[in-house]
Formats: C-alpha cells, structure tokens, sequence
C-alpha cells in the first residue's frame, strides 16, 4: 500500500509572506558565501594577478598555492629563532580547544545542576548575578588578569587550561539551568530510595539526559575557541594557535606581498570548523532551542 502523502495546505498569507521572505532570505545568504569564494578564486592567483583584478577568475588555477601554506608559513614563538608551523599550530589548537571545552562544559554543567536542583539562599543571587553579568561588561580586569596568571607560573604552559574553570559563559548557564530545571527531580528521590548517593544522581541520571545539550554547547565552544587569537596571543607565546598564526600573518613580509598565499591559509584554518559545524548544525539548533524552551 502506497503511503498517502500529506498535502500541506497554506493560507494566501503565508504564500504571499514565502514569496517575500524567501527571495530576501536567498540573496542574503549569498552575501555570506560571497566573501568565502571571493577569497578561493583569489587563493588560487598568482600575487601580481590579485593585485591587477582581484575580481576575476584567475588565469591559471594554482592550487600549488596551498601546499606552499602548509609548507613555507611559520610564525615565531616567544625566542624569535624558534618558530612553529601549520601543523604545529593546529596541534595547539586542537588541545587547547578540546582540553578548554572539557573543562569548562564540567564546570558550567555542575554550577547550573546545583544552581537548578539544590535550593540555597545563595543559588538564588548566584542566578540572578548571571543574569545581571549577561548585560554588563566588564571592562580593566586584564592587567590585574595577567599579572595573577603569571603570579601561578601558568602562562606559556598547558596549565592555562585551569583557567577554562573561570570562564564561564553566562548564556550556556543558563541554558544548561534551563535544562535541569526542567528535568523531575522523582529519578533522583528514586536513586536515594536505591541507596545512591548525589553524585550517583548527577552523574548516572542527569548527565545521560542532558548529552544532547551538552553536545550542542561543545560544539558551540569549539568553534569559539578555534577562533581565539587574543588569548593564546597573550598567555601562550610558545604555543601559537592557528587563530594567533593568523593574527601575526596579516603584517608578515611573508603575506604582505602574497595575498594569495595568506588567502589559502584563511580558508585552511576555517575548513575543519566549517566540516563540524556543518555536521552538528542541526543537532546544534535542535538543543539549544529545546534548552531554552524547556525554561
């Protein structure tokens, strides 16, 4: 038996309204993608050719161009002579991403678990200090930042990863609040009747239920941090990102006269970003919808 198909039947309105938004819709997502194929075609120029007309197809089309990025770009660490490459800085910012995520997702998870389950005078505030945190920004900590930092002997050193417990974002809180808060607290009342304890809870029931918006918000977070270049600028000299890489290439000699070539590492350093992204964009959007209607 064939399957009956719905038909889907639209008022005046909203095919009048399609008919508006789509069009808009359209055209502004190619103002999107335009900067992106704007910087292939020019990747694959000759540098004399991309100051001629960088708005052309190129004559000939050098992909040698990226393999000369993998090879010839370098940046220095903090001892000048010493220097790291492509592939040492995707190195770096793939543990320095990963370990910050890891870190921060624990802690962020655990502070809303207790802010949402456990009720305190001081969740309360705790709360509402986030919410008071979103709208102010908080400007002249980073002289007094830096100089704790290196107070600890953790700069330059894998251990700035601890600082990843600091940082908490205020959105994710909440939308990780917004989650447990929804959650019934009857599985934990049964874990206890079992004999468990609250770790038993939080671990074994709660974590297991919140993967799919902690998924979300570690995808989220990566693509955050494999974008940092400040941090990693200013704390971690001898272990340059890509982001930082990328940073210090806009005024080398190397990519001043060699647009091409830096245009080729641009798109290098996007390309696994983009591939995440594009194969957890709808897990991404589903869970942080789901988190914030939940609330």
């Amino acid at each position: 038996m064939r399957k009956e198909r719905r038909k889907t039947i639209r008022s005046k309105q909203e095919i009048i309204v399609s008919c508006i938004v789509f069009p808009i819709l359209f055209l502004w997502s190619l103002t999107l993608l335009y900067p992106f194929l704007w910087a292939f075609l020019n990747s694959l120029k000759e540098p004399g050719e991309f100051l001629l007309d960088s708005f052309s197809l190129p004559d000939k089309w050098l992909f040698s161009n990226w393999a000369t990025a993998v090879k010839t770009l370098n940046v220095p660490k903090s001892n000048p002579l010493e220097t790291v490459g492509i592939l040492g800085m995707i190195v770096n910012s793939i543990w320095w991403m990963f370990g910050s995520v890891l870190v921060n997702t624990v802690v962020t998870a655990m502070m809303a678990y207790a802010l949402a389950k456990y009720h305190y005078r001081i969740g309360k505030f705790l709360h509402a200090f986030s919410l008071v945190v979103m709208t102010i920004s908080v400007v002249g900590a980073f002289p007094s930042q830096y100089a704790l930092y290196n107070k600890l002997h953790i700069t330059n050193s894998p251990a700035m990863l601890l600082t990843s417990a600091g940082c908490i974002c205020t959105s994710s809180l909440l939308i990780y609040y917004s989650f447990f808060k929804n959650i019934s607290w009857s599985y934990a009342e049964a874990v206890f009747i079992d004999g468990g304890g609250h770790w038993t809870v939080f671990l074994k029931v709660m974590i297991p239920q919140a993967i799919p918006i902690i998924s979300a918000m570690a995808v989220i977070g990566c693509i955050g941090l494999w974008n940092d270049y400040f941090t990693p600028y200013i704390y971690l000299r001898d272990f340059p990102t890509l982001a930082t890489g990328l940073y210090l290439l806009q005024t080398s000699s190397l990519t001043v006269n060699n647009k091409p070539l830096y245009f080729a590492v641009v798109l290098l350093s996007a390309l696994p970003i983009f591939i995440i992204f594009m194969c957890f964009q709808e897990k991404i959007m589903t869970s942080v919808s789901m988190g914030g209607l939940k609330g």
